[in-house]
């Protein structure tokens, strides 16, 4: 086990890295947090969990390799997820709590589905969007709602490109699979600014787009999709050394 933080109030959890840690890097159980600035590696539980937690920030933090979901919010209240670069995980966000924003997140190469999310109409509305998901194997967006299909929950501006189905939404035991972005806008009524096409991504492995690309200043804040590194908020740190085209290519084969 990584960091460990149970029954805490206002914690604060910033520029550390949390790696190679046979569980998760942090499990959480708090009323207040921040968890800022951290690059998590290679945990084997997942990068971070957050369980019955109320009132937190997941922020411009860095993701890699991870088994499992890279972050995970179980059953919280009021909580945040933004500006986080995630890479090769075996899922990018899954976060169940109420209300929820998830905002310019870039989930790459994720195993599973980049984002999964569950809604739940009766305490709260669930926001997602600017965010770019490309390469996952599962879906690129997944909604899990026992209310029809986009009542009270926004998704918007999000870039899904080259996942294994644009999205899934799932009531009850019945999932719903989207092979196109023009279907998901039509049954769900979400997601009528997103986009699937190419992000253009800068070839040194970063997660930032090139100067051509069409999703610079394309975000709903007027910045760019996904990870805002060049934003007045916190930045995601670099990662060097991983190439995005490679990723792209292994997985299209």
């Amino acid at each position: 086990m990584g960091l460990l933080l149970i029954d805490q109030e206002d914690a604060l959890v910033e520029e550390c890295e949390l790696a190679e840690n046979r569980e998760f890097g942090l499990y959480g159980r708090v009323q207040g947090g921040r968890i800022v600035n951290c690059r998590f590696v290679a945990n084997g539980g997942g990068g971070l969990v957050l369980e019955r937690s109320v009132d937190v920030v997941v922020a411009a933090n860095v993701f890699l390799r991870h088994r499992r979901a890279a972050i995970r919010l179980v059953r919280g209240q009021r909580a945040e997820v933004a500006n986080n670069l995630i890479v090769a995980s075996g899922q990018g966000i899954a976060a169940d709590a109420a209300p929820c924003v998830i905002r310019h997140n870039t989930c790459l190469e994720s195993r599973g589905t980049g984002i999964e999310a569950v809604h739940r109409g009766d305490q709260g509305d669930l926001r997602v969007f600017d965010n770019l998901v490309a390469f996952s194997a599962g879906a690129g967006l997944h909604v899990r709602d026992e209310e029809a299909m986009g009542a009270l929950a926004a998704s918007d501006r999000n870039v899904l490109w080259s996942n294994g189905s644009v999205a899934q939404w799932t009531a009850g035991r019945r999932t719903e699979t989207f092979s196109s972005l023009e279907e998901w806008r039509r049954r769900t009524d979400l997601d009528r600014l997103s986009s699937d096409a190419d992000p253009a991504f800068e070839p040194d492995g970063t997660g930032r787009l090139t100067p051509a690309s069409p999703f610079r200043g394309a975000a709903s804040d007027g910045g760019d999709a996904g990870v805002d590194f060049d934003g007045d908020r916190p930045r995601a740190m670099p990662v060097e050394g991983l190439s995005l085209p490679e990723w792209g290519r292994r997985l299209l084969r």
